[in-house]
């Protein structure tokens, strides 16, 4: 966010542009939500169809969610494998960025291998907490922001 407003003050006031913000903000968007994804999951804010899921009752629920964490748990490898051999390709190739800032594209698409390694285990915690009786996907586990408009009595 802070090379994008950079970027858009460097416009507005002083008449320039620096190519290379537009490209690492793009990677750093990317990097950023790969590398957020278990993080996102652990303080539920992943998208459930809670009214499905409000139906059943505690045992479905826990049902339903090992059946989610399975099938992550069986994604990740599946797209860890595509990443590796990526990356594998690209560090044969030598790709580089279009721009000046010449990067590797290795590098680039590696964050994604990361995330998805992140996720995988996030996903095995979700099955091991499933076993434990407790459900993963429930509510989010943050604590409401007291100076947060939605915080307050609800009519």
């Amino acid at each position: 966010l802070s090379l994008m407003m950079f970027e858009a003050l460097s416009r507005i006031l002083l008449s320039r542009s620096h190519f290379w913000v537009e490209e690492l903000s793009r990677f750093l968007i990317l990097w950023a939500f790969f590398l957020t994804l278990g993080l996102a999951g652990r303080q539920g804010h992943h998208i459930r169809m809670t009214f499905i899921v409000q139906m059943l009752g505690r045992r479905g629920r826990l049902v339903l969610s090992a059946i989610g964490a399975l099938g992550g748990i069986f994604f990740c490898p599946i797209l860890g494998y595509g990443l590796y051999r990526q990356i594998d390709r690209l560090i044969a190739s030598g790709i580089r960025t279009e721009s000046t800032l010449d990067l590797p594209m290795w590098g680039v698409v590696s964050v994604l291998l990361v995330g998805t390694v992140m996720y995988f285990v996030y996903y095995l915690h979700c099955l091991l907490l499933c076993i434990r009786g407790v459900d993963p996907f429930g509510e989010s586990t943050e604590e409401p922001d007291p100076a947060s408009p939605e915080s307050g009595p609800r009519p």
